[in-house]
């Protein structure tokens, strides 16, 4: 067993929910109805009615359920399902590379099956959210060429096993087995982007689940699956030293943000910044618009080519001069604005070729305290607005309020579940440290 392995192992078994505090518990309630919401609004979507339909056709033991869905599948499929549901309008939580909601399908569908009460399923988030955090801040895997789903497997597997109830040894294990095999290439993000985009972390994360069910059965994983010859640090991430503090400490999800718009999070400010210039200029008379943003914004959001031609809601919601061109033309943007005839918008499509995006070292170096972006609109007969927006709405320094949270999930929730459904999720989900039933939320989510 290398450290870092037995970091971690040690790490998980000792955390859990009596390690937090109040006001974290109510963190991750306001991240989990956040996430119910995302799954609940993704509705019919084509990933995510093909993963229910291959969930459907496996049996498992004990059986779990998809969110929304009454028959039960198998803990692999509730995670993969599930996690292309909450992802798939790209409306969850963000940390500052990835998000961590992409797993709690996977636990959702352990609590569901082993009839776990609400304080085991906060303990398994805080131990999804600590890991899954703690090791992108140790090794940004993107400028590597490595995807968020690398880790997202680490994480869930030992949430798993902090629910299946694996001592530390085991834990150990299964951190070992999704250390080994379960690198997965940026490409799914880079370009016109494919229906895999939605699905990657939520295939990371059945990955999780399965790693968590051997160690529990005794397979053991590779010896030194982070530190030795051929593994992780040589292969993928390059040494990396991993902050973990003491369980409950300095917890990573108050550096958590929750969406305002369903759009990447790098988006959130060019999107508040085009509803102020359409506020101060029309929108018809503009010639050009030059957006100056973080590194990291320009190269995920505003570099690519595609961006500029986008063909597919994935694309689309990675696309900043498509979000921009949107909010300036309707005023907002909605998961309905990425509908063929949105993203064939004549006017939307005459707008997008005026507006630029470069990055500015000044901005990056303020990130990820703030996510500036500073945009300069001018109309044809020589008007000028700027804007700057540095923390967007959502951001954690400018969070949401209880308030709205709830509104959004509502407003997400009740097409399908109805006003009252809705609203009954939403009091068992703040009250969820106390409920003495998990699958009781599943029933509730049931239309």
């Amino acid at each position: 067993m290398d450290a870092t392995q037995q970091h971690l192992a040690a790490y998980c078994a000792a955390s859990g929910f009596a390690c937090l505090t109040p006001e974290t518990v109510h963190r991750y309630q306001r991240h989990l109805l956040d996430a119910l919401g995302c799954a609940l609004g993704a509705g019919d979507a084509p990933p995510c009615a093909i993963a229910r339909r291959v969930a459907a056709a496996v049996q498992g033991t004990p059986p779990a359920r998809v969110i929304g869905v009454a028959t039960p599948t198998s803990l692999e499929m509730a995670a993969f399902a599930s996690g292309v549901q909450i992802r798939y309008l790209d409306f969850n939580d963000q940390l500052v590379s990835g998000h961590p909601s992409d797993g709690l399908g996977a636990l959702l569908g352990i609590a569901d099956a082993l009839a776990l009460d609400g304080p085991a399923l906060i303990g398994g988030m805080h131990v999804l959210y600590e890991v899954y955090g703690r090791l992108q801040a140790a090794a940004l895997l993107r400028e590597r060429g490595w995807d968020q789903g690398t880790f997202m497997a680490l994480a869930v597997a030992c949430a798993a096993g902090k629910l299946l109830g694996l001592d530390e040894v085991a834990l150990a294990e299964a951190i070992a087995l999704a250390a080994s095999d379960n690198a997965a290439t940026r490409q799914t993000r880079a370009g016109e982007l494919s229906d895999w985009k939605g699905c990657a972390t939520a295939n990371a994360a059945r990955n999780g689940v399965f790693a968590a069910l051997l160690a529990r059965e005794g397979l053991t994983g590779p010896a030194r699956p982070f530190e030795g010859r051929h593994g992780l640090w040589e292969q993928v991430s390059g040494p990396f030293t991993l902050d973990l503090p003491a369980p409950g400490e300095r917890p990573l999800i108050a550096e958590a943000g929750l969406k305002y718009f369903p759009v990447e999070n790098n988006a959130q400010g060019p999107a508040w910044a085009a509803l102020a210039v359409r506020e101060a200029l029309p929108a018809d008379a503009l010639a050009s618009v030059a957006v100056e943003t973080t590194e990291f914004t320009w190269t995920e959001i505003g570099r690519d080519p595609e961006k500029w031609a986008p063909t597919r809601r994935e694309t689309a919601d990675h696309s900043l001069p498509y979000i921009f061109a949107t909010v300036l033309r309707h005023g907002t943007i909605g998961p309905e604005h990425f509908a063929p005839t949105h993203l064939a918008d004549p006017w939307v499509r005459a707008m997008m070729p005026r507006i630029t995006v470069a990055p500015n070292p000044a901005y990056t170096a303020r990130w990820p305290a703030e996510n500036l972006c500073r945009v300069t609109a001018r109309t044809r007969d020589g008007r000028e607005h700027v804007v700057e927006i540095a923390q967007p709405r959502g951001h954690p320094a400018n969070p949401l309020t209880d308030a709205e949270v709830a509104a959004k999930f509502t407003r997400q929730a009740a097409p399908v579940l109805g006003a009252g459904g809705a609203e009954a999720v939403v009091d068992y989900v703040w009250a969820l440290s106390t409920q003495p039933r998990v699958p009781a939320l599943l029933d509730l989510l049931t239309p």
